[in-house]
């Protein structure tokens, strides 16, 4: 008898990170849609700068850890898996809540 496992493969558009001083599931759920820029240097100028930045959003928790994935729109590369990120505290959605409650 043979069994066979499928492991989902892990996209390179996919990145988890640990949020400094976030221990708790509940808090993460702030994080969500925020947008992550992970900035590298480049060998060769461009537009009068030899930095770059790939751009992604925060998808869903993962855990209770305070670790959320962070799916980016470009592939981003190996060397990344391990590197800082930023994580944008933009757009906020207190206004949109806010908005919400003021039309009923």
């Amino acid at each position: 008898c043979f069994f066979f496992f499928f492991f989902k493969q892990k996209t390179a558009y996919e990145m988890l990170r640990s949020l400094v001083g976030s221990e708790m599931c509940i808090r993460d759920r702030y994080y969500l849609g925020k947008r992550v820029a992970y900035i590298f240097k480049a060998s060769t100028l461009k537009n009068g700068t030899r930095f770059r930045v790939q751009w992604g959003r925060v998808t869903k928790a993962h855990g209770n850890n305070g670790v959320v994935i962070a799916r980016f729109k470009r592939a981003i590369p190996p060397q990344a898996m391990g590197g800082q990120v930023r994580i944008m505290l933009y757009p906020n959605r207190f206004q949109q809540d806010y908005n919400k409650l003021a039309q009923h």
